[in-house]
Order: C-alpha cells, then sequence, then structure tokens
C-alpha cells in the first residue's frame, strides 16, 4: 500500500469529521459541538488537520490534527500547537500511516508558523512520533491532597468533618465563577503569566472558550478573591469517584495556598483533590508543602519543533515548562 498525506483544506472539513466522528464513537459527547468548538472556534486559531489516503483506492485512511496556542516566554510571544485527534482507521494500522502522518506534520510546520507541538501522546502514537524526530522533555504526573480520612478506610462522617477542618484551614479567600471574557482572569493572569515559564497563554478570551463555551461543561472556572482582589484563577472538574481535579491553577506563590484552601471549601462530598503538574513544577513549588503528594506514574511530555529551529534549546529546558491538565485536555480526556 502507497500513503499519501497532505493538509486538509475546506473542501476536506466532511472527511475529518467523520475521521474524528469514528475516533470517538465510544465517547458520549456532542460531536458536532464539539468539533466546530475545537476545530474552528478557538481563539488562537483554527486546527491544521492533515489526512491521509490509501493511494492505489483513493480509501481515507486516518488523520492528526494542531490545535493552536499562544504562548510566551517572559514576555516572549510564541506559537505552539496541542496534537490530538491523532486516529488510522483499524484495516490500515501497522502499515506506517501514523509515520507519514506525523512527519507530514513535522515538515509543515514552520510554514505553518509553528514553533512546538507538545503533549502527552497515546501509546499507539509513541514510536510514529520518535521515528521523526520527537524527544520527551520532562514528565507530567498525578499529584493528590487528601481532604480527609476516607482514603484511609475511616468512613465516620464526624471524624471525617474535623479531619476536614484540620487538613484543609479555613481562608479568607473565595471561589466565584469567572464570567464569560471576565477582566479580573487578565487582571491575575497579567501579574503572574512571567513567573509560569513557557505557559500556554492564559487570558480571559482563552478561559472563555475553553471552559465556558465548552460543549462538555463538566469542567468550570473560578476566579479566587481575597478582600475584594482577585489573587487566582482554577478550573475545576468534579469526577464520579469523589475527587476534585484542579483542571488549572495559577497565582502568584503566595497566593497558591489560599487558593487551594479556596478549592477545598467549595469541595463538598469530595475526598481528595488532584491536579497535574510536570517533575520540575512540583519541586520548585515545594508542592508537598501544600500537602500534595504525586500518585501516579509519570507521562512524558513530548515534544516537536520544526526542522533547523532557533527556539530548540528553550523547548528543550525541562523548567520552562508550565503544564497543566487544561494544556493537554481537549474536553474529552483520551490520554
Amino acid at each position: 500500500m502507497s500513503v499519501r498525506v497532505r493538509l486538509a483544506g475546506e473542501a476536506d472539513l466532511a472527511n475529518v469529521r467523520t475521521l474524528v466522528d469514528e475516533l470517538l464513537v465510544d465517547v458520549p459527547i456532542d460531536h458536532e459541538r464539539r468539533f466546530l468548538w475545537l476545530y474552528r472556534e478557538a481563539p488562537h486559531g483554527a486546527a491544521h488537520t492533515w489526512i491521509a489516503f490509501d493511494d492505489d483506492t483513493g480509501d481515507l485512511i486516518g488523520c492528526t490534527s494542531f490545535f493552536r496556542r499562544a504562548m510566551s516566554y517572559r514576555g516572549r510571544q510564541l506559537t505552539g500547537a496541542l496534537g490530538g485527534d491523532g486516529y488510522v482507521r483499524p484495516a490500515f494500522r501497522r502499515m506506517g500511516v501514523g509515520r507519514a502522518l506525523h512527519a507530514a506534520s513535522h515538515r509543515d510546520m514552520a510554514q505553518l508558523g509553528v514553533d512546538v507541538m507538545f503533549g502527552t501522546p497515546m501509546p499507539a502514537n509513541v514510536s510514529p512520533l520518535r521515528s521523526i524526530g520527537a524527544v520527551d522533555v520532562t514528565f507530567v504526573s498525578r499529584h493528590v491532597r487528601p481532604l480527609d480520612l476516607r482514603r484511609l478506610g475511616i468512613g465516620n462522617s464526624l471524624v471525617n468533618h474535623f479531619a476536614k477542618r484540620v487538613m484543609s484551614p479555613r481562608t479568607n479567600a473565595r471561589l466565584e465563577p469567572a464570567q464569560p471574557n471576565d477582566d479580573r482572569i487578565d487582571h491575575v493572569w497579567e501579574r503572574v503569566k512571567n513567573e509560569l515559564g513557557l505557559a500556554t497563554a492564559r487570558d480571559s478570551k482563552f478561559y472563555t472558550w475553553r471552559f465556558n463555551y465548552a460543549p462538555t461543561q463538566k469542567q468550570h472556572p473560578y476566579v479566587v478573591m481575597r478582600d475584594g482582589e482577585p489573587i487566582g484563577v482554577c478550573a475545576l472538574e468534579r469526577t464520579n469517584n469523589e475527587t476534585m481535579r484542579i483542571v488549572d491553577l495559577y497565582a502568584a506563590p503566595d497566593h497558591v495556598a489560599p487558593s487551594i484552601f479556596a478549592i477545598a471549601e467549595v469541595a463538598d462530598g469530595c475526598s481528595q483533590l488532584e491536579l497535574r503538574l510536570t517533575v520540575e513544577q512540583a519541586r520548585a513549588r515545594s508542592l508537598w508543602k501544600s500537602g500534595f503528594l504525586e500518585r501516579e506514574a509519570s507521562k512524558p511530555l513530548n515534544i516537536v519543533v520544526p526542522k533547523g529551529s532557533q527556539n530548540a534549546e528553550l523547548f528543550l529546558e525541562p523548567s520552562h515548562w508550565w503544564v497543566t491538565w487544561l494544556d493537554t485536555d481537549l474536553d474529552v480526556s483520551l490520554h
């Protein structure tokens, strides 16, 4: 079989949609709404998708996409892309289609103005990505903070009520739901963005798209307020196993602990908080001091840079990256 890959254009949207629908066939979501939201409405630009054909028959056999992300590093503006929705139809797997798709996207990066592609790839994509020069720059891990003693097998509600008070001290910080285009988010973002390192732009425009208008509405944005001032921004998701997932959190270093305590205040019925950070982030911010412990094997943060990139050293430094679930979660977590 001969594989032909090309960058999809407007006339190919129906083909792309067909493949993405097959990928998500078992995911209970409004597929049309997700496609429009993710591929066409993102504030940092429409997605780039590559489609593969069997050159002998003309059959459509696979695709992969870049989802553009405005990024910054200490005032330097960059363009990143989250890689995702990679799919090869079952009958054509293990025939080099994945590698051909990734090779084409790598070839076109510079022309599209993409400085880096990043992600936590699914297992089927690891080898094809490695074959075109992708590298694991660091690792991201799930970190857990207990809110009471249920995870230790203590189910008494009264005991756990008092345990929560001890384990999550009261704070005068409070969460308020973030509104679309909330200027309080911009206030916090402008104040802390240069401290985060290499990060996706988390301004109000991006947060509005990413959370207020997301199809599933399972992840919700908040502003952390204290004494009438915004001190942090977060997004939360309550899972089915009594866990409050911190999809994203950013604040000045001295405002992180009050923000976590404010999150704990609204985590009624949950026995733990969890968040995702890189190994370097967790160490640099002494995450253990806020009661978080690593609870899951690390996943690699995989990156690809254009050939001849002048920014390669910037992206290859592990300590530069600021990564939470926001950066690798597409509202439907496939990896």
